[in-house]
Parts: C-alpha cells; structure tokens; sequence
C-alpha cells in the first residue's frame, strides 16, 4: 500500500513537473523509460514492438481520463443521495477502466502473445519502480546540492 501510495505520489509529481519549461523533455524520458522497460520484460521483437506501441499508448491515454474522471469525483459534505450517486459514478468508471482493459487484451492478441500478455502488470510494476527511483535519486541530488549550497 506504502509502495502504491508513493508511486501515486511520484506520478502526479511527475505530471505536474510537465506543465512546465521541461514538460516536453520529460514526458518524452518517461516514454522512452516506458519503452525500454515493455521491451526488456515483454521481450518485444521489432515488428511486436512497431504493432503494440499504437495499441497501448492508446490504451494509457484512455486510461488517463477515466483516471482524471475517478480523481473528480467529490467525497465531502455529500448528502445521502448525492453519495450514493458518487458511489455508483465510482463504480460504473471502474467497469469502464475494466472494460477498457479486457478490450486491450483482445486488440493485442493480434500483434504479440498471450505470454508476453500476462507479462504487462510486471512491466507496469517495474516501470513504475524505475521511475520512483529515478524520482527520488533526482531529490536527493538536489538536497545534496542545497546543503551544499547552504553551507557556504
């Protein structure tokens, strides 16, 4: 749950670093991160790679809105009703999140195998740990150079 939480944390810090100067620049490391983590642990041959790319990045923007939908979902000082209805709009997007998921499977067991299938949530988890630990190397340099800073 920690791990979860923190890589949540570090996701969102991430997006919002994106807005700016550097957004372009860092988006683009965090895809080329995404895609040389997919090719080790999916071991994605190039034509594999040149098929499930358009498939995926497609799914992950879908993903993202719903992901944006679930976020606005308010929680405090619901009436009974409007709770309930806060629950079921929760619940209806997770069956969207679902659905979107089970079509993503059917879409790419036409360009790779159902091996290198069931080998996505580890490569989600691993490119997720790369980047926590790329996140937190990058703070601790920074806090290593304004103590550095500071002390003068």
């Amino acid at each position: 749950m920690r791990n979860l939480f923190l890589a949540v944390i570090v996701l969102a810090g991430i997006q919002t670093l994106s807005f700016g100067q550097d957004g372009a620049r860092i988006r683009e490391r965090i895809r080329a991160e995404r895609v040389a983590v997919f090719t080790d642990v999916l071991k994605l041959n190039s034509e594999e790679a040149q098929a499930f790319w358009p498939v995926y990045n497609a799914f992950l923007d879908d993903r993202d809105k719903i992901q944006d939908e679930l976020k606005s979902i308010r929680r405090d000082n619901l009436s009974d009703a409007e709770a309930e209805a806060q629950v079921k709009k929760h619940l209806e997007l997770r069956q969207r999140e679902l659905d979107l998921e089970k079509d993503l499977v059917q879409k790419l067991r036409k360009v790779i195998s159902m091996q290198k299938i069931v080998k996505i949530p580890e490569a989600e988890r691993v490119f997720r740990q790369n980047v926590l630990e790329k996140v937190k190397d990058r703070a601790e340099k920074r806090q290593q150079k304004a103590g550095r800073q500071g002390g003068r």
